[in-house]
């Protein structure tokens, strides 16, 4: 494959297995979104299929070699984010303090998954770029009315705006267009859980369908961003 080739010619190299299951992943978020609460433990299983079934088919690329140290990480990242769907399905605190575990260890996944990509930190060297993040932190924190909640809440708010640092970290690495991808997939995950903290914890009525669509946008993000890295084009035209 020709390195220039862009964003548009690589998605149309896609496996028809790829193809597919990106097809039934919208097509189940859509539903989800707009009501269909049943999809949901469809979502983060096809959304995991996808990305396992193009780095599948690029196993043979000169990636290769790269695949094997990420991909298990990003699995459990995507395994954990179904098992804390699952849990924040229940309506009970127990319930919502199993979510907020799985979800601390999709987080903590996520950050290995980064760390396992060679190259140079864009945070790394430009580290003023932590102060918004380190800022929102405290502000959101300070909002929050968590009660008997609050450490566990200070711990997971730290776990995810860590992963929205390492995303934004690892823009160099990855290949032109979808340098940012990730880093924009996490502040989506980040909007999402504050809406379910400002929803569950201050009583504020979120508008229908905003937690979700923030945060299924915001995995696919993450996930494509990194996945969509790995396609044969993209190893090509880093090594140029």
């Amino acid at each position: 494959l020709n390195p220039a080739i862009g964003g548009i010619e690589i998605i149309k190299a896609w496996p028809m297995s790829g193809k597919i299951l990106a097809l039934a992943y919208l097509a189940a978020s859509a539903a989800n979104v707009f009501g269909a609460w049943w999809t949901k433990p469809l979502l983060m299983p096809l959304l995991l299929a996808w990305a396992l079934s193009l780095l599948h088919h690029w196993k043979s690329s000169r990636t290769s070699q790269d695949l094997g140290t990420f991909t298990p990480w990003l699995i459990s990242a995507v395994t954990f984010s179904w098992l804390g769907d699952m849990a924040l399905m229940g309506e009970s605190q127990t319930w919502f303090l199993l979510g907020i575990g799985a979800f601390a260890g999709a987080q903590i996944s996520y950050i290995l998954t980064f760390s396992k990509l060679p190259g140079p930190g864009l945070v790394s060297a430009w580290k003023f770029l932590l102060v918004p993040y380190i800022f929102f932190w405290v502000f959101f924190n300070s909002i929050i009315d968590a009660g008997n909640l609050r450490v566990p809440v200070w711990i997971y708010s730290a776990l995810l705006i860590s992963m929205a640092i390492a995303a934004l970290n690892i823009a160099l690495r990855l290949q032109k267009p979808w340098r940012f991808l990730p880093a924009y997939g996490a502040l989506l995950f980040v909007t999402s859980d504050s809406l379910i903290a400002l929803e569950q914890f201050n009583g504020i009525s979120i508008v229908s369908g905003a937690i979700m669509i923030t945060y299924l946008t915001g995995q696919s993000m993450l996930v494509a961003g990194v996945v969509l890295s790995q396609a044969p084009t993209a190893s090509l035209s880093r090594k140029r």
